[in-house]
């Protein structure tokens, strides 16, 4: 048996085969009359934000075929790594793989196959901003908010009776922090409710995302909303949650006392 090395392309979605390109022939492996043919296209978890975070490379994976032209347990090795990720997917994908088995003097042989998975190719560019920055859709579990310093309601605002939202938009980096460049103000309904959000933000501890087992950067929205309630008054309930962004950050004014925040 001698090893084969199909060229496969990972777009946006799916695996595709091309061409049959001739590989490198193990020491232990024998020439064969009929190469395998891949049979199946196999789902790779290769998301489009996977490529718009530039996550793109090209894993070499080495397998072992059967008789069956199925993959053997425990066969699948990266002789060509592209990181964590992308190797991850190339292993996961590659075990799911059916040929038609190679042929010897007509009789199904086991046969060493080396698979390129091409991941992005061609593909457009990440913007430099978005580089390895996953958004909130594309992880495993988003950042979570576990702390914030103290937020005072704005003055002038609660002297006013004024009420109003603002929404800011960040990237949550490794270490649990928002990373200061990255932080932006989508909308405030005053000038004093963006500075007032701006600085809870530079405060917040979050728990990192995480995608595949590893933390990733990520970027997020995340809504901070100013209340107005009376002494003696219970305070409004929190708010529920909208789509696409972090659960509110909920700061409450009060008539004569300093203000408390609540999530």
């Amino acid at each position: 048996m001698k090893s084969h090395q199909a060229a496969m392309w990972v777009g946006c979605y799916s695996l595709v085969p091309r061409a049959v390109v001739g590989g490198q022939t193990p020491a232990d492996t024998v020439a064969v009359e009929q190469q395998p043919v891949l049979l199946n296209q196999p789902q790779v978890g290769y998301r489009p934000c996977l490529q718009d975070a530039g996550v793109r490379g090209q894993v070499l994976v080495r397998l072992m075929l059967d008789t069956t032209g199925r993959v053997e347990d425990g066969s699948v090795v990266v002789e060509q790594s592209a990181g964590t990720l992308l190797d991850s997917l190339a292993i996961a994908a590659s075990r799911g793989l059916v040929f038609r088995p190679a042929r010897e003097s007509g009789s199904p042989v086991r046969m060493a196959v080396i698979l390129p998975f091409d991941f992005g190719a061609g593909g457009p560019a990440a913007a430099p901003a978005d580089s390895g920055v996953f958004s909130a859709d594309c992880v495993d579990s988003e950042p979570v908010l576990k702390a914030v310093d103290p937020v005072t309601y704005p003055e002038m605002m609660r002297k006013r009776g004024i009420a109003g939202e603002a929404l800011a938009e960040f990237v949550v980096d490794t270490s649990g922090r928002a990373e200061p460049r990255s932080v932006r103000m989508l909308y405030a309904a005053h000038s004093e409710f963006a500075m007032a959000a701006r600085g809870l933000v530079a405060t917040a501890r979050f728990r990192p995302a995480r995608l595949s087992g590893e933390v990733v950067p990520c970027r997020v929205r995340l809504p901070v909303v100013f209340q107005l309630a009376r002494d003696g008054e219970r305070p409004p309930k929190t708010l529920e949650r909208r789509p696409n962004e972090l659960r509110p950050v909920v700061v409450t004014g009060w008539s004569r006392t300093r203000t408390v925040w609540s999530r």
